[in-house]
């Protein structure tokens, strides 16, 4: 039995852990693989960064013109890696500001609690300042803001199509994002 475990320690050893990294696959222009530093696609009118935070492809569109861009919800979406489509909302992008895309979203989560606190004033002076108690309820939920609602995003592909809007002009942005398996 020990010699079983040996074998299955060494061999889950040698097999390392499974990686995984993004490549922008659309438009072909930019195609690259996205790293931790940021990389940039310019597009006009919106510049994108790209770049890789705990495990998930953070996107940043920036708007650096002198008039906002809006993100038109109703023709703007994302489909996952199983096909699911995901309605975007509405956004303006104001000049000099940016919006941020996490792929995949944050998943909301509940770790809320209960607080108590007591406290006693005073002055440097010697006076006396008053007592104060609060307690609160949190309910700790934390939707992290991004649009969709949460997917997961193992492996495979995800469209993200924006619908922008600037000024009297109409510009449609598709992106092809892939999660592979990172080569050695």
């Amino acid at each position: 039995m020990a010699i079983r475990l040996f074998f299955i320690f060494v061999s889950f050893l040698l097999a390392g852990c499974s990686q995984s990294q993004f490549v922008v696959v659309e438009p072909p222009e930019s195609a690259r693989v996205v790293e931790l530093q940021h990389s940039f696609i310019e597009w006009p009118p919106i510049d994108y960064q790209l770049f890789v935070e705990n495990g998930r492809l953070r996107m940043y569109a920036n708007n650096h013109g002198d008039t906002p861009v809006k993100i038109i919800g109703g023709d703007s979406y994302l489909v996952d890696y199983n096909q699911q489509s995901y309605a975007l909302r509405n956004q303006t992008i104001a000049a000099g500001s940016f919006v941020a895309f996490t792929m995949p979203p944050r998943r909301p989560h509940s770790g809320g609690g209960v607080g108590f606190g007591f406290g006693v004033g005073g002055g440097s002076d010697g006076t006396f300042g008053g007592v104060g108690v609060g307690s609160g309820i949190d309910d700790g939920y934390y939707s992290g803001g991004d649009d969709p609602p949460y997917y997961d995003w193992p492996r495979g592909d995800v469209r993200l199509h924006l619908s922008l809007e600037h000024g009297d002009q109409r510009t449609e942005h598709e992106f092809l994002f892939r999660r592979e398996k990172k080569s050695s």
